[in-house]
């Protein structure tokens, strides 16, 4: 009896064992790890955090550049955004094409985006992401987005980074 129990359970064990697949142990960290960007520097216009940008005079048209990095495990094409997050959109777009060209991992990518300053004064701040070519958002590697950050000036006088651009 005791035979025949242990001959169904080996039995039992070859069929699941032929059913089944197997999960891979990387599978999940692969998929998790596949679009991340980390910040390397401000081109244009440099932050020193938010709340603490360039001054614009009113209505200033601007050119904001960051250079990223990729730091997931996959490549970036011309299907991949960048889209405007939150807070102020500052007469820019919803989204715009991330490149023409592949990015792989562990290559550095200069982003622009044409931007107006508001016609108030105030300190104006936005955040962009990236965007994948289904559409799922992603961002730096500790999950937040990037951003840009400018005051608005009632003076005629600016801190010397007032750029326009036709």
């Amino acid at each position: 009896m005791k035979i025949r129990f242990f001959l169904l359970f080996v039995l039992g064990m070859f069929l699941l064992a032929g059913v089944t697949q197997p999960v891979q142990a990387n599978s999940l960290q692969q998929s998790s790890h596949c679009n991340v960007a980390t910040f390397i520097k401000d081109i244009t216009f440099p932050d020193s955090g938010v709340g603490k940008g360039a001054t614009l005079r009113p209505g200033a048209k601007f050119r904001k550049t960051w250079q990223i990095k990729n730091v997931g495990t996959c490549t970036w094409n011309s299907n991949y955004r960048w889209v405007f997050d939150h807070g102020h959109i500052m007469s820019g777009p919803a989204w715009i094409p991330l490149t023409s060209k592949n990015v792989r991992p562990g290559e550095t990518i200069e982003i622009s985006v044409d931007l107006v300053a508001p016609v108030q004064p105030g300190s104006y701040t936005g955040y962009w992401r990236l965007a994948d070519s289904k559409g799922r958002d992603f961002g730096t590697t500790i999950g937040r987005s990037f951003y840009v950050t400018i005051n608005v000036s009632a003076r005629s006088s600016t801190s010397g980074q007032t750029t326009s651009i036709s």
